[in-house]
C-alpha cells in the first residue's frame, strides 16, 4: 500500500513561486506529527540516544593536573546535571548547578578553587573534617559566598565532598 503524504494533494494547487517554502515547511509539520506516532520505544530509544551523546565527554577523565582539561571536563558534567535537574520539579537542583557553573565559568574562581582543591588533595595528612577549619577554604568560601551569594559553608561542604570522590578515585 502506497502511502501519499498530504502535502502531495495540496501542492499542486499552489504557485510555482511558494512551492518550495510550503513543500518545506508541510513536510517537517508532517515529519513531527510522524515522530509524536512513533511507539514509546522508538522514542525511548531517541532519548537513549541522546543521553549516551552527553555522557560520552565525560566518561573519559582528564588529566587532573591541567586545570583548563578539568575545568572543561566539570563544565561537561554540570551539563548532565543540568539535564537531570531540569528532570526534577525542585527548583533546588537547578540553582545548585547553576551556581557550580558559574564558578565554574570564571577563570579567576576556578583557578582559585582549582589550586585549593590540588593543595589539599596532595596533602595527605588533611582528612575532610579538617578541611573545614582550613583557612584558606574558608577565606575562599566566604569571598565566593559574597561574589555569588552562595552560602559559604555550602561551598565548603562541595570542597570537601569534592576531595572526597577525588581521593576515593585515587584509591581504586
Amino acid at each position: 500500500m502506497q502511502r501519499v503524504v498530504p502535502s502531495q494533494r495540496i501542492i499542486t494547487f499552489m504557485d510555482e513561486g511558494r512551492r518550495d517554502c510550503f513543500l518545506q515547511e508541510t513536510l517537517i509539520t508532517y515529519f513531527h506529527m510522524e515522530i509524536e506516532k512513533m511507539s514509546r520505544p522508538v522514542r525511548n530509544l531517541l532519548d537513549i540516544l541522546r543521553w549516551v551523546q552527553m555522557l560520552m565527554p565525560i566518561l573519559s577523565l582528564p588529566d587532573w593536573a591541567k586545570s583548563e582539561d578539568v575545568r572543561l571536563w566539570v563544565l561537561d558534567f554540570l551539563g548532565v546535571a543540568n539535564a537531570v535537574a531540569d528532570m526534577t520539579e525542585s527548583q533546588l537542583d537547578d540553582n545548585l548547578v547553576l551556581g557550580i557553573k558559574n564558578v565554574v565559568a570564571n577563570p579567576e574562581t576556578w583557578t582559585a578553587l582549582y589550586r585549593l582543591i590540588f593543595n589539599l588533595i596532595g596533602d595527605d595528612d588533611a582528612d575532610t573534617d579538617t578541611v573545614a577549619e582550613n583557612p584558606e577554604v574558608v577565606g575562599f568560601a566566604e569571598k565566593l559566598g559574597n561574589d555569588t551569594g552562595i552560602d559559604p559553608v555550602t561551598i565548603i561542604v562541595w570542597i570537601m565532598k569534592i576531595i572526597e570522590m577525588i581521593r576515593e578515585w585515587r584509591n581504586r
